[in-house]
């Protein structure tokens, strides 16, 4: 008769208009779980809240109360009556979420698919929810079997049990169980715990309030709070604040008789005594700074300090005005008014007041005598500069040489390099100025001292084009002209065979890092400064090509200082060292008994290189892998290499880097991304080299 009845339900629904009302099984259905799920819209709810829904909605609980079996025994042609439901317009305001969720599991289990494997939508598969059902069920009966043993038992359960179920009410069972069924087994659960912990509160609270009043039952008042945590946190509110004016209370009736003894001997003290005991009454009383009792002892130390300080003002002041430092002043300042704010007194305030003017008078003590002192150093550092400059000068002239720059604008410059003192040349071989500066030099004496070159002289050659290609438009224009092939030409002028060595040498490494020129210069143009770092370095030149020749005009072809600025050109071409006024090599020999620490130097050679990097930014400290891949003669070695980090265009990136050394000191930098082109050694920091300030330590 039932499954008669179920067969004429099933065809009286399919034969529903659209505009009838959701069966009540449906309904009755539905409603069960929004009576457990309060305060939520079941037709707005979020993709979690859904979730939880469907689970429960096909859970025993609310499942086999209207289709009289669970999810994994119901009939089939129960299942397609929960499907048709789904698709049932009249349905739409009464189920949960979307018509598909609603219906999704059912429809699964009769092997219908409507892209149930879908990420989203795989949540409301049939065995996903079947799962979860059996999940719900097994819950359910542990919390059954909770609300049993908390309703039946007369003494309270183990209070770690109940916290172990607190614990997994608000984790584990927190996204499955109904918010209702959460509601009311917390609450349940709470009035246990709330028990237990009152109780055992009460317990070790009637311990402590039976303290005596002495300084040592302080700390377990002040720590009861934390030492008993386990069951403290579990408090209602209105029992916290209870046990909170407990301690409150003992604790001050404990500082009552303690502060009280302890500032017995205060009217006996001096200034000395009661700076200590401000120090040890506060490091005593720290942890109960803001209590009444201790505030109020800190307000009489400081009365009495007050008093004190009035009472010896005139030998403070005294004392103020002989004071010679910053120091003195801080130490009466520690002595006198620590602790004392200006507020305290207005006597006291004046002083403070005083002794600020008497710090400003000190400062400008200090520093006329700092202005004095520094005349003093420059005095002497200028004495010793024209002493040097004599003795400098006597040498020279006992030497032979006689060197002219008077009016040059490069005179520094020409001095520097023909007294050896190539420290102080602002500008390394492969840069510009010194291309300038050694072609000029050729040049002119090429033109001008002709009959002073030695006998195997060498003709001067330049670079000539030999093929252009040219480019016009449809026109016939000619839009551009380059130059494909070039050759060497002579010129009939003649050089020095060292001179031309050298010349050559720095040419070349200017012709290979052409790159870094242009860079360079691009670098000054996006900035603004681009047309008048061109300008400059035209007028640079020019007037570089002018001082030469008033250089040799001042001094002559075959002069012997000349021969000297000449000799050290070419050493400063071939990064070799310079030669000084008596003609010894400058620098001395680096000691490769004692170990060298590479990696230092190396991390500065590219520092100092990467300053005229167009792009990319070196890394300091990234330098790795140093080793020495040969070695000359004399075991020193002849080249090195590095790998370093930068950062450019593409981020953080790994290079390498071989170095030259020439007679055991850097000479060259081979960067990975211009093998073939030297990037000339810091000078500086190969005289540091030789100096031993590299030595590892």
């Amino acid at each position: 008769m039932k499954a008669s009845f179920l067969v004429l339900l099933i065809v009286a629904f399919n034969a529903l208009p659209l505009a009838a009302q959701c069966p009540k099984k449906i309904v009755k259905w539905v409603e069960q779980v929004s009576l457990d799920y309060p305060g939520v819209d079941m037709n707005q709810a979020s993709a979690e809240e859904m979730k939880r829904i469907i689970y429960n909605l096909y859970s025993d609980k609310y499942f086999v109360p209207v289709f009289k079996k669970s999810i994994a025994e119901v009939s089939k042609k129960k299942l397609e009556y929960i499907v048709k439901a789904g698709y049932f317009a009249g349905c739409s305001s009464t189920i949960p979420g979307n018509l598909f969720e609603f219906s999704a599991p059912a429809e699964n289990a009769l092997g219908k698919n409507r892209n149930i494997s879908a990420n989203n939508m795989r949540d409301f598969s049939y065995e996903v929810v079947k799962a979860k059902a059996g999940e719900l069920r097994n819950i359910r009966k542990e919390t059954a079997a909770l609300e049993k043993k908390l309703k039946e038992e007369k003494a309270s359960p183990d209070f770690d049990f109940l916290v172990d179920w607190d614990r997994s009410l608000k984790s584990r069972y927190a996204h499955l169980l109904m918010p209702a069924e959460i509601t009311s087994l917390t609450r349940l659960v709470s009035q246990h715990t709330q028990k237990i912990a009152s109780d055992q509160i009460g317990f070790a609270l009637a311990k402590v309030s039976i303290l005596d009043n002495v300084y040592a039952s302080l700390n377990p008042l002040l720590s009861f709070v934390a030492d008993n945590d386990r069951y403290y946190s579990y408090l209602h509110e209105s029992d916290k604040k209870k046990v909170d004016e407990t301690i409150k209370n003992k604790t001050g009736q404990i500082l009552d008789a303690c502060v009280t003894a302890d500032m017995k001997p205060l009217p006996s003290m001096q200034i000395r005594e009661l700076n200590a005991f401000f120090e040890s009454f506060n490091n005593k009383y720290q942890r109960v700074f803001n209590a009444d009792q201790v505030r109020k002892a800190n307000q009489e130390i400081i009365a009495a300090k007050v008093a004190l300080v009035t009472k010896e003002k005139s030998e403070l002041l005294s004392k103020i005005q002989s004071a010679e430092t910053a120091a003195d002043l801080t130490q009466l300042e520690s002595f006198y008014l620590s602790h004392i704010q200006y507020s305290d007194n207005l006597e006291v305030s004046g002083l403070y007041q005083i002794m600020a003017d008497r710090q400003e008078e000190i400062r400008q003590e200090n520093i006329r005598r700092e202005i004095a002192r520094k005349e003093a150093i420059k005095r002497q550092q200028e004495q010793a500069e024209r002493d040097r400059l004599l003795a400098e000068a006597e040498a020279l002239k006992q030497l032979g040489f006689d060197f002219n720059t008077n009016g040059l604008q490069h005179s520094a410059l020409f001095l520097n390099i023909f007294k050896g003192n190539f420290v102080d040349i602002p500008f390394n071989r492969d840069d510009m100025n010194f291309g300038t500066l050694i072609s000029e030099y050729m040049y002119h004496y090429a033109r001008t001292c002709s009959s002073n070159l030695p006998d195997n002289r060498v003709q001067i050659y330049e670079d000539q084009c030999k093929t252009e290609s040219v480019t016009t438009n449809g026109f016939g224009v000619e839009v551009s002209r380059y130059c494909v092939d070039w050759v060497k030409v002579p010129t009939g002028l003649y050089a020095d065979p060292n001179v031309y060595q050298a010349y050559s040498l720095v040419q070349s490494i200017l012709d290979r890092d052409t790159f870094k020129h242009l860079g360079k210069m691009l670098t000054q143009m996006a900035s603004g400064d681009g047309i008048q770092a061109m300008t400059s370095m035209v007028g640079d030149a020019l007037s570089m090509k002018a001082d030469l020749a008033e250089l040799v005009r001042l001094n002559g072809c075959g002069n012997k200082a000349m021969k000297r600025f000449e000799e050290n050109l070419i050493r400063f071409a071939n990064n070799q060292a310079a030669l000084t006024i008596t003609g010894e090599v400058a620098g001395n020999e680096v000691d490769y008994n004692l170990p060298q620490n590479f990696k230092i130097l190396i991390e500065d050679l590219i520092f100092e290189n990467s300053k005229s990097w167009a792009m990319n930014k070196f890394i300091r400290n990234s330098v790795a892998g140093v080793s020495v891949t040969a070695r000359d003669s004399q075991n020193r070695p002849s080249n090195m290499s590095a790998s370093y980090q930068f950062e450019g265009l593409f981020g953080r990136q790994q290079y390498s880097v071989k170095i030259s050394f020439r007679d055991g000191v850097p000479d060259c930098l081979y960067f990975q991304d211009y093998p073939n082109t030297c990037r000339t050694a810091d000078r500086r920091i190969v005289a540091a080299f030789r100096e031993g300030k590299y030595i590892a330590r």
